[in-house]
């Protein structure tokens, strides 16, 4: 008997070596690949005219990856439809940015079907299939139509939102269908787990017991398996010459006050307009900080293949252009605004020469910067991680300032404690999180995800696997 190999499915797949280097995620999802010598298939990034129904021919054998291409018309409807306009914001929990589009969301479903029967060619009986996020959600009934009746994953990199929010997505029963034709669903956190649970009992009148969800749709067994970061791997580059030589630059340039770092995205989620709005009110409550800490806004190109919101981007520009106006002197400038890619030796050294790390998005699945942000800090003077209350990763580290994004007052308190915090309750907090980090890697956190999907234990969210 042949042994099983793991087919993972991800989208995009990675063009080259290179787009590896700014994507976390498809970092976490290669470091699979190597340890499993695994199988990564998904769609292209470009759009191709020649439509091809198969994979290439040394898909398993020699490829790192195997992509199957979707036409102009496929990869419109996907990325920018479906993707950004309608699962994003409904998973995020913002059913009023959705603009749901029937015609768009049937091409979506009929591209899963495609990569399906191209994947199923080279599927052998004992094989596994691991699929990673929301734009594959409908492989498992495609799969499970074109008889393929092997073991399925998948892992929900987005949150999952409350049930009365998640029934705003008109397909929100056929999309809770297929999820439940997967044997095993792993998610971010106990609060997406219970969530998704109540969706599919509520809709799809299904049973939970001791193990699994029963209904008409199959079986399936869930869990908590927040995605970790190679604590070691991000170490290694925080102690390498070239970010030390990065850091005392920027310790250079900064060499009085202390510095705020925020990073993210420009899109919906990440709030990055209020973080602007909390050190604004900062500065106006404690005026002897004027003239010294400031504020670092990295935003950084989009990590996937979606496209920036413009409108965003001009809303941060000209909110970072009004506070520096009104604040700044002639030698200090409170907001130090950048859009683009820093080299990770760049972003580690900001990392660590900033004393607070404010990462309060609106909703979050992964959390990953958060925990790189705190690997980054050196033992002996960290810096004080302040995390949105709605960011998943929330529920593991317990020594972050926990917010809500949502109220400046808040956040703009958390700014000014974690600048006075004293050192010894720093190297505490840190520690209790950077013990948490620690403790996870992704071959742990892969190999329990696979042993449950292999042997399904309880479905409660306290006794899976972190």
């Amino acid at each position: 008997m042949q042994p099983a190999r793991v087919h993972l499915v991800a989208s995009p797949i990675p063009g080259d070596f290179r787009d590896l280097e700014h994507d976390r995620t498809a970092q976490v999802i290669e470091s699979i690949r190597i340890a499993r010598s695994a199988c990564w298939v998904g769609w292209e990034r470009q759009a191709s005219e020649v439509r091809d129904e198969s994979l290439p021919i040394s898909y398993c054998s020699q490829n790192p990856w195997a992509g199957l291409a979707l036409s102009r018309a496929e990869l419109t409807a996907v990325r920018d439809i479906v993707d950004c306009h309608i699962l994003t914001p409904i998973l995020h929990g913002r059913p009023d940015l959705m603009q749901f589009d029937k015609k768009a969301y049937r091409i979506f479903l009929a591209a899963n079907y495609r990569l399906a029967h191209a994947i199923k060619q080279s599927l052998r009986d004992a094989d596994i299939v691991w699929a990673h996020d929301y734009l594959h959600a409908p492989l498992a009934a495609s799969l499970r139509e074109l008889g393929f009746r092997g073991l399925l994953g998948f892992t929900l990199h987005a949150p999952f939102p409350a049930p009365e929010v998640f029934k705003a997505l008109p397909t929100h029963a056929q999309f809770l269908k297929s999820l439940c034709q997967f044997d095993f669903l792993g998610f971010q956190s106990c609060n997406c787990v219970e969530n998704f649970e109540r969706a599919a009992e509520a809709t799809l009148d299904t049973g939970l017991d001791t193990t699994r969800l029963t209904g008409l749709y199959g079986q399936v067994a869930t869990g908590v398996f927040p995605i970790p970061i190679d604590a070691k791997k991000v170490r290694r580059a925080a102690n390498d010459p070239v970010t030390e030589e990065e850091e005392a630059k920027l310790r250079g340039c900064f060499p009085s006050g202390q510095l705020i770092g925020s990073w993210g995205t420009l899109d919906p989620t990440q709030g990055i307009v209020e973080r602007l709005k909390s050190f604004e009110l900062f500065l106006k409550v404690r005026k002897d900080r004027v003239g010294r800490d400031i504020m670092i806004q990295a935003v950084v190109p989009q990590r996937s293949w979606l496209e920036e919101s413009q409108d965003i981007r001009s809303e941060v520009e000209i909110e970072s252009s009004r506070i520096n106006g009104a604040f700044s002197t002639l030698d200090w400038t409170p907001i130090r605004y950048f859009h683009g890619a820093l080299a990770p030796s760049q972003l580690a050294a900001l990392y660590r020469v900033c004393r607070v790390g404010l990462i309060t998005p609106f909703s979050e699945g992964m959390s990953l910067t958060a925990k790189d942000f705190v690997v980054m800090q050196r033992p002996t003077n960290p810096g004080v991680l302040i995390l949105s209350q709605f960011a998943r990763a929330s529920e593991q580290l317990d020594g972050a300032l926990i917010v809500n994004p949502f109220q400046i007052e808040q956040v703009a308190e958390a700014m000014d404690r974690a600048l006075q915090m004293p050192l010894a309750e720093r190297q505490t907090r840190w520690d209790s999180m950077n013990r948490i980090v620690e403790a996870g890697n992704v071959d742990t956190w892969s190999n329990q995800f696979l042993e449950r999907l292999v042997h399904p234990r309880s479905g409660n969210c306290k006794s899976s696997a972190a």
